[in-house]
């Protein structure tokens, strides 16, 4: 009964698969270049430049073949249905404060040597859509087994679908182009130092920049929605939350200030980008237009730890509170203890007892997230919670929904109503700096 249910599975995600690539075409006149470099058989390592949402039209490529391909995502770690499904298409969990676990580099590792197809996404998507370093999961993989790597890029990605988008337009130009199968190393290697790693990863990000286009590779532009997810403090007054966007069907859509009252209309530059334009607000920037990195570059360049006082957060001495957050949900992994007895302030960090395996989080309670300059505070419904920063190993942002971060080797995500995920990365990045130059303790966080 099992296999029957995983091969009526496998049937509907390929005639899905089809149907998706023929929506594209409808839609953004998706034009895929290089379609006979696929491999129609293993082993093959695909990947791609994970820059937009829509490069889901790669993977559909892949899974609408007769071959079966295993790959590595973060969304399935989202919800119970996507983890199904994930399980039976083969996909496995990212996680994206580690990267890819040595369950899975073992597991690729072992489906490649059979002569499978594999399938590596381990790059979240950018906020600003500029091309992130590789993490080391493709070149592992190739290093140590000597098959081909098939890379790809979505030319036309981030204008259609950026992270930020508060909704995806329904038009667009897509160009899916597919290079040539190239090898990392000369033959299979049993030992892959860090060096090899570099070196394989510069192969590779030279690769995906020969199939951007030349405008993308460095300046491409990219949810709380819209463009405050990115612009999370006005780049001009410096004051966070400060923004909004609103859309329009005839008028181009704008962003606001509501404290120093600059008004910018977006533009998209010559089909390619997005530019920002003051249209009112101080006289010395009327006028100005810059490309969206660049007014978040601005952004960036303001930014301070200020201190801050809220009544709900007991500090001790020598402590400053920096970001508070509004309404959130706190997840914690299937067998924290949290879920059953909350038994004092100090947040379970020990040896989970599953398997990295698993991979749905539950949710625990509802209440507020802060960030001081020595731990993350949760105050809940249910109780208050401290996270030290010394504990801490790693932060990130988990797809579009959840920040997150690894506490020893425990696992805890947020889920804001209205707070800007990637302020809370930003800060917590800045607040990691002082960390290890006061305490010599190393934070891992992701690009921001």
């Amino acid at each position: 009964m099992e296999r029957l249910l995983e091969g009526l599975v496998r049937w509907g995600i390929r005639g899905l698969s089809h149907g998706f690539i023929a929506l594209g075409r409808l839609l953004y006149k998706l034009e895929i270049q290089g379609l006979e470099h696929m491999p129609t058989t293993g082993p093959a390592i695909f990947t791609c430049r994970h820059n937009s949402g829509l490069d889901i039209f790669f993977a559909a490529l892949i899974l609408r073949g007769k071959e079966r391909a295993v790959g590595v995502t973060g969304v399935v770690t989202v919800n119970r249905v996507r983890a199904w499904l994930g399980r039976y298409l083969g996909m496995m969990p990212l996680f994206r404060e580690q990267g890819l676990s040595a369950v899975s580099l073992m597991r690729l590792h072992k489906a490649l040597q059979q002569g499978g197809i594999v399938f590596i996404a381990d790059n979240e998507i950018p906020w600003d859509g500029r091309l992130q370093p590789p993490r080391s999961g493709v070149a592992w993989c190739a290093l140590h087994t000597g098959v081909p790597v098939v890379a790809a890029v979505l030319n036309g990605g981030y204008r259609v679908a950026p992270r930020w988008a508060k909704r995806i337009p329904l038009r667009g130009k897509l160009v899916l182009r597919i290079g040539k199968p190239f090898h990392l190393g000369d033959a299979p290697c049993a030992r892959v130092t860090d060096e090899m790693l570099e070196r394989a990863n510069r192969r590779f990000i030279e690769e995906i920049q020969a199939l951007s286009d030349p405008l993308l590779i460095d300046e491409e532009y990219p949810r709380c929605k819209g463009l405050p997810s990115l612009l999370w403090q006005c780049p001009l007054c410096h004051r966070d939350e400060a923004l909004s966007h609103q859309m329009g069907w005839r008028e181009p859509a704008q962003v606001r200030c509501r404290y120093c009252g600059t008004v910018w209309v977006v533009e998209r530059f010559r089909d390619d980008d997005y530019h920002l334009r003051v249209v009112r607000g101080d006289p010395a920037v009327l006028g100005q237009q810059r490309p969206l990195a660049a007014w978040y570059d601005l952004m960036k360049s303001g930014l301070r730890l200020v201190a801050q006082e809220d009544a709900a957060v007991g500090l001790g001495a020598g402590e400053e509170l920096y970001v508070r957050s509004g309404e959130a949900w706190l997840e914690v992994e299937p067998d924290n203890p949290l879920l059953h007895q909350w038994d004092g302030e100090n947040a379970p960090w020990d040896q989970p007892a599953r398997s990295q395996a698993e991979t749905l989080m539950k949710r625990c309670d509802r209440g507020r997230l802060f960030l001081t300059s020595k731990r993350f505070i949760w105050v809940g419904k249910r109780g208050r919670l401290t996270f030290s920063l010394t504990r801490l190993k790693s932060a990130h942002l988990h797809t579009i929904l959840f920040f997150g971060f690894l506490y020893g080797l425990r696992r805890y995500r947020f889920a804001f109503r209205e707070d800007s995920l990637l302020k809370w990365l930003t800060y917590t990045a800045l607040v990691a700096r002082r960390v290890e130059q006061n305490e010599g303790h190393h934070i891992g966080t992701t690009n921001y």
